[in-house]
């Protein structure tokens, strides 16, 4: 499943969370724990993106055997991943520590056409079908 969007604002940022939230729920197992995790990966990184890259963002939902695969791409000027907890009295700096935290597999890439491709490997499974 794929989500596109051009210049993702918070509140479009927040909207978008909620769509990706709600295609999980549906095709996911019922797991309270991996449902929330997956919720603050999300919205983690689309919150960066929001204000960090601004223009082109898309969003697409792979599956690795029954494993969701989320697959981010932006148009933001790129940057060099460093995922350490910042100092205590940071105010900002904490969302790819937590992505990375979170995740059982999190990686960025730069793209040749610019920006940055997160590939974040979401604690859920997906229901057996039928």
């Amino acid at each position: 499943m794929r989500w596109q969007r051009e210049n993702l604002g918070l509140k479009a940022a927040s909207e978008l969370r909620r769509e990706l939230g709600d295609f999980l729920t549906e095709q996911c197992e019922p797991d309270e724990e991996a449902h929330l995790s997956a919720q603050v990966i999300i919205g983690e990184l689309l919150s960066n993106v929001a204000r960090h890259a601004p223009g082109r963002l898309s969003v697409e939902i792979e599956w690795e055997d029954r494993r969701p695969v989320l697959v981010l791409n932006d148009a933001g000027p790129g940057f060099a991943r460093d995922v350490k907890l910042p100092p205590l009295t940071a105010e900002t700096g904490r969302g790819l520590y937590i992505v990375a935290a979170l995740a059982p597999r999190f990686k960025t890439d730069r793209l040749e056409s610019g920006g940055m491709r997160y590939t974040v490997d979401l604690p859920m499974i997906r229901k057996r079908s039928d």
